[in-house]
């Protein structure tokens, strides 16, 4: 379940460069986002792991960017943590990713939903601006979003012609991975976050996808509360190593 999961977000949001070594993948992209700047330990090695890691460290050093190592509960992972830990890396926020079959899944609502699966601008402009989110990560996200090669839905919630809550979905081999759940300030606490949820897990049952997956920050408490009310069940959790430049 791990590296399927695994295999899915990378498909969801690839990064600008990518480096395959001996079962480990290294992702690259400009800005800090750890999910795109960080190793991935998926598939068996050969090469002593300490050998591997020196390797890593000179990627990142030649390309000017923080040594970042994503890790979970794999055998592939086995003896990764402690290494890094002994060599200065600190951890640098752990995730939940959760999962949950849509085979008895019904939705409705009484909100507007508009859906698109092309890149949408205006969609996003909203979306960014809505996040207050500044020019470079604008720039980043969309470009990774536009290079996604399974199907996409974007979608938003409309209240007097507003798009007040958004929400995307990428569907890949029978999952739809939930991906950027948000809603304006001005109107959380309303259950939209749910709706926007609920609507993309719909569309992906009617695209044939048998589950959806999604992460969540583990001091988002909030959200967790959210997703389990939903239904969500604990698949895994993922943690980043990293050692600043």
């Amino acid at each position: 379940m791990i590296r399927t999961i695994e295999e899915l977000s990378m498909n969801a949001f690839p990064a600008m460069d990518s480096i395959y070594y001996d079962g480990w993948i290294i992702r690259m992209t400009e800005g800090k986002s750890k999910r795109v700047n960080s190793v991935y330990s998926l598939y068996s090695s050969t090469i002593p792991i300490e050998e591997k890691v020196d390797y890593c460290e000179n990627i990142f050093r030649e390309n000017r960017l923080r040594r970042v190592f994503k890790l979970t509960a794999q055998k592939t992972c086995s003896g990764l943590d402690i290494l890094l830990r002994e060599r200065g890396y600190k951890e640098a926020g752990r995730t939940h990713i959760k999962t949950l079959s849509l085979k008895d899944r019904d939705s409705k609502s009484d909100c507007d939903f508009e859906y698109f699966t092309d890149f949408p601008k205006e969609w996003y402009r909203d979306l960014c601006d809505a996040e207050k989110k500044q020019p470079i990560d604008k720039l980043l996200m969309a470009e990774a979003w536009k290079r996604v090669v399974p199907s996409q839905c974007f979608i938003s919630c409309l209240l007097d012609g507003k798009r007040i809550a958004f929400g995307r979905g990428v569907l890949d081999k029978g999952f739809i991975g939930i991906y950027g759940i948000f809603v304006n300030e001005n109107y959380r606490g309303k259950g939209y976050g749910q709706m926007i949820t609920e609507q993309l897990m719909a569309y992906g049952k009617g695209k044939g996808c048998h589950s959806a997956y999604l992460q969540v920050e583990e001091d988002n408490q909030k959200a967790i509360n959210l997703y389990e009310k939903i239904g969500f069940k604990e698949a895994y959790q993922y943690w980043y190593l990293l050692k600043e430049v």
